[in-house]
């Protein structure tokens, strides 16, 4: 009673998780999955940062269930469940002192509308709308610097072209309001990043908000971007359409640009909801 004799665990190591898509309807398997949410038996152990190991007092036959884990809108603050990502189940035979190893699978949900897909292969992509009215600062197709494919698109800015704004095709379905929308992308970029979403209501009217911003980076890397409460919104608002914005801008301090040029790259850009 005293000195109650400690039970030993078995011991999971939980891989990073793989993701398959079909290229032609759901494009490219880049992915950022950083976590796992566990289950074991129905019980909710934790959100584990993958790749990990971790101990389990259950043994015997168990049921292993585990969710795909981001960092919402690339804030590692913020950590949770993909809503489009289907969750791994699988079965292992647990014994007190050994490890079982879990390789996890993942894929998108059946019941998604892609409302963009565009990994700027071609010329004529989804973000040729010259918001800024520049038509020496835009968004075009490169092969300067891909992550996967041919060409990526890239933003080049300097002194006298310092900001560039790309709009998105017109997308005039909306999801029920409060279902998950989110914008996926891989980017690699010298300065800030903004995603916005341009409004356009029955007049032809438009209202441009951003709130979404990613930090420079050296590497290519992936984002996952919450949009829902910006599109929730616009159906409140009975907005007829919106588009995407992607805008990048050399900063200043004091009067003078920080830098004198600055590159800016992406990727595998989707924007995804629920099938109503």
């Amino acid at each position: 009673v005293i000195n109650p004799e400690e039970e030993i665990p078995a011991y999971i190591y939980l891989d990073k998780f793989m993701l398959t898509t079909d290229i032609s309807t759901e494009g490219s398997n880049s992915e950022s999955i950083t976590d796992g949410w566990v289950y074991v038996n129905g019980e909710f152990l934790g959100a584990y940062t993958l790749p990990t190991t971790f101990p389990v007092l259950q043994t015997g036959n168990v049921e292993i269930i585990i969710d795909p884990g981001i960092k919402d809108n690339a804030i590692t603050a913020t950590p949770d469940i993909y809503p489009f990502y289907n969750r791994y189940t699988t079965t292992v035979n647990l014994v007190a002192g050994e490890t079982v190893n879990i390789q996890p699978t993942t894929s998108y949900q059946d019941n998604l509308v892609f409302e963009i897909i565009e990994g700027f292969e071609n010329f004529s992509h989804s973000f040729l709308f010259d918001i800024d009215e520049n038509g020496n600062a835009e968004l075009l197709t490169s092969t300067d610097n891909v992550f996967e494919g041919s060409n990526s698109g890239q933003m080049s800015l300097n002194e006298e072209n310092w900001l560039v704004e790309a709009g998105s095709n017109l997308i005039t379905d909306f999801p029920l309001g409060g279902t998950p929308v989110y914008l996926e992308l891989n980017y690699r970029n010298d300065v800030d990043i903004r995603i916005g979403i341009n409004g356009v209501d029955a007049f032809g009217a438009e209202a441009i908000e951003y709130r979404q911003g990613l930090r420079p980076k050296e590497e290519w890397s992936k984002a996952y971007l919450n949009l829902t409460e910006q599109v929730k919104d616009l159906v409140t608002a009975n907005a007829t359409g919106y588009q995407i914005i992607l805008r990048a801008a050399i900063p200043s301090e004091n009067g003078r640009f920080t830098l004198p040029t600055a590159e800016v790259f992406f990727d595998n850009v989707k924007l995804i909801r629920f099938e109503e």
